[in-house]
């Protein structure tokens, strides 16, 4: 690649980060992640493979890996949220260039990588 493409490559793993924390992350999907996680008997963070869902009445038993986690109106909602987030970060980039914020989050995290879509 040359010197061109590589800081071209470098201004879309920012956008993508900005696109990522700001649209994604910054959205209801926080109110479904927050919350207690089940412990064990041990007072250890229970692992979903030995975890259950069931109703408070002793409805049906559902292993935590194959129970649904989300209800349609919550995905609905979550798509939607980001959805116009997404579309506002892109039209604000598109006319202020890459904002200066995203150096306050993200910069653990590992370097982007092409998959397959």
């Amino acid at each position: 690649m040359t010197k061109e493409q590589i800081e071209h490559r470098k201004k879309l793993a920012i956008a993508a980060k900005i696109l990522t924390i700001h649209g994604y992350r910054n959205s209801p999907i926080e109110d479904i992640h927050a919350g207690d996680w089940p412990k064990n008997k041990k007072g250890k963070y229970a692992s979903p493979r030995d975890m259950i869902v069931t109703t408070t009445d002793g409805g049906s038993v559902v292993p935590w890996l194959t129970c649904s986690r989300i209800s349609q109106q919550e995905m609905e909602h979550l798509n939607k949220t980001i959805y116009n987030q997404i579309y506002t970060l892109m039209v604000k980039m598109e006319e202020e260039g890459l904002p200066s914020f995203y150096q306050m989050w993200g910069q653990d995290w590992d370097e982007p990588k092409i998959v397959e879509i």
